[in-house]
């Protein structure tokens, strides 16, 4: 084999990790980085130097492993095992080695995660009023009634301009551009959360309170 075993492991992940722009969402990418990052600290802890070619192997890789048990959840220590995977099957096509040690490793079985609770109508209806006693509810009901009927997360409603939703008096739709995954999808906007917008934008609209006088003026606000 024509490569050098002491080429460092960083350089090749590097390439690896270019190779697949466009292959791979960003976030993923991200993902795998810092997979990385953690694999080089845990070997230089263990050998006071960076990983090599000569080190990808099964008893580094098993004994990366067994690191991960210890310090992460199952699901981490599979996304850690599906990266050096990747990698190692990217090795082997680009005749770097001629075998992927991290096939060997045993992914983590993982137990069904059961759904998010929803709020009760009482929980909801406390929550409500809470809003109401502290400052800006108006502004707050909508943030909430927002979540609440749309199940966007909170960094989702976060990052919401108002030209992201599309808002009329007998229904509505919200643009989510930056979900999870960067995936962007869209979801209805039902009565009870175009009210509390309404009650929210409409004296900086300088209109009354109504579906129908906000929808009509919905078009002045900053994109």
């Amino acid at each position: 084999m024509a490569e050098n075993m002491q080429t460092e492991l960083n350089q090749l992940w590097t390439v690896w990790e270019s190779n697949q722009i466009g292959t791979l969402s960003a976030a993923t990418l991200k993902r795998y980085r810092g997979v990385f990052h953690q694999f080089a600290k845990w070997f230089h802890l263990a050998e006071m130097r960076s990983p090599v070619l000569s080190d990808w192997h099964p008893i580094t890789l098993t004994g990366y492993r067994q690191h991960l048990q210890q310090v992460v959840t199952a699901r981490t220590l599979n996304t850690h095992l599906s990266a050096l995977r990747q990698f190692g099957d990217w090795l082997i096509i680009h005749n770097h080695t001629d075998a992927n040690p991290a096939r060997r490793l045993k992914m983590v079985k993982l137990q069904a995660r059961a759904a998010p609770a929803a709020l009760k109508p009482g929980q909801v209806n406390a929550l409500l009023r809470s809003i109401q006693l502290a400052r800006n509810p108006e502004r707050n009901t909508a943030i909430v009634q927002l979540m609440l009927q749309t199940g966007l997360r909170i960094g989702e409603c976060a990052k919401l301009l108002c030209g992201d939703i599309e808002f009329g008096e007998r229904g509505g739709m919200v643009t989510v551009r930056y979900g999870k995954g960067d995936k962007t999808r869209r979801v209805p906007l039902n009565q009870s959360a175009r009210q509390a917008l309404a009650d929210y934008l409409a004296l900086q609209l300088d209109v009354d309170p109504t579906l129908k006088a906000v929808a009509k003026a919905w078009s002045r606000l900053p994109k």
